[in-house]
């Protein structure tokens, strides 16, 4: 089965991550990600710039670089509120350009800023005029120091109705508020959601899988949902291992390969 991997980062300096992947057996750098993507079949990765100290757009050169050396690594930037210059609402339209962007990435909470806040309204716009997806971090985070009343799914809610022809994609179906993330994907046809991130490491509590599935069950549309990992936070044989567990058969080629092929225009 091939395999879009809708979720995964690269920020391979970043302390943190290299800390957590070596805790749990992974090696964050290209070269294992190249190896793990050949081994687990996986098509395209779409990587995220996470180095949310640098401005707009996070990490451009970076990822502007690899997605030009590596062609199934599918870069997408996040925004940085604090650190908009001139030259970022420019080099974003580069890369879209480019092909090196193919989607944008808002990080309510470890920003102390809403999604629907209206410093982010010129690059949803630019989403909407070059027709490429936003995700949206919802849910638990990462650091101590964010506050997560700014990264709860219903947020999005508000944001979707203002931008009705944008998709976003509720990063790792806002867990711990899973149900609610289902009401907001359910409700909004222009809302999605990613199932990465849902744990560290590579088991799962029958709890949790009881929770995802209720939701789905909610959402009553796999053509709304993608297969994400959140590597290196997990190992990626496990975590595919366990969402085609959650996922009904019939639906795997939705989920895993087409959903995101879609919305990524691969």
């Amino acid at each position: 089965m091939k395999i879009i991997d809708a979720h995964l980062h690269t920020s391979f300096k970043r302390k943190d991550f290299i800390e957590t992947a070596k805790k749990i057996g992974n090696k964050f750098t290209i070269e294992e990600l190249k190896k793990q993507l050949r081994i687990n079949r996986i098509e395209y990765a779409i990587s995220i710039t996470s180095d949310r100290t640098e401005s707009t757009p996070l990490e451009y050169k970076f990822i502007k670089s690899l997605t030009k050396k590596h062609k199934n690594i599918i870069g997408v930037v996040g925004i940085n509120p604090k650190k908009i210059n001139k030259d970022s609402i420019k080099k974003t339209e580069e890369g879209i350009k480019l092909g090196s962007i193919k989607g944008l990435k808002i990080y309510p909470g470890y920003y102390y800023a809403y999604p629907y806040d209206k410093v982010y309204h010129k690059f949803y716009k630019m989403a909407e005029k070059h027709k490429i997806p936003v995700i949206i971090h919802c849910g638990d985070t990462y650091k101590k120091e964010a506050l997560v009343k700014y990264a709860h799914p219903l947020n999005v809610d508000e944001l979707a109705v203002k931008f009705p022809k944008v998709n976003f994609i509720i990063a790792h179906l806002g867990n711990p508020w899973i149900i609610d993330a289902a009401e907001v994907i359910y409700k909004n046809d222009n809302v999605y959601t990613d199932l990465s991130g849902l744990i560290i490491g590579n088991k799962i509590s029958s709890s949790t899988k009881t929770k995802i599935k209720e939701a789905l069950d909610y959402i009553d549309n796999y053509d709304k949902i993608l297969y994400g990992s959140d590597w290196p936070l997990v190992n990626m044989k496990d975590y595919i291992k366990i969402i085609k567990s959650i996922i009904p058969k019939k639906h795997h080629k939705e989920v895993f390969y087409e959903n995101a092929k879609n919305l990524f225009k691969l």
